[in-house]
């Protein structure tokens, strides 16, 4: 199981995304088609971002009765969900 990303990663993206967002503006406003580059970039990094916020998910126990990898059967936390125990 990988360790989950640091939330400094994330919010480095999302500065990153906001930044993106900015140059795409300026570029647009100065009628520069390159602008469509930074608009790409931005969503990358805004996936990024949100990737690294919310985590890998968390694999169910091995071994608990019934339970899948994506079932919260058994208290066992499968992270498609807000609550911590399902």
């Amino acid at each position: 199981m990988k360790p989950r990303p640091s939330r400094r990663v994330a919010l480095a993206a999302l500065v990153l995304c906001l930044l993106c967002t900015a140059a795409a503006a300026v570029s647009f406003a100065r009628g520069s088609w390159a602008g469509l580059a930074w608009v790409l970039a931005a969503g990358f990094c805004s996936n990024a971002a949100w990737y690294c916020a919310r985590g890998t998910r968390a694999v169910a126990w091995a071994g608990t009765a019934g339970a899948s990898a994506t079932s919260c059967a058994g208290g066992a936390v499968c992270g498609s969900c807000g609550r911590q125990a399902c």
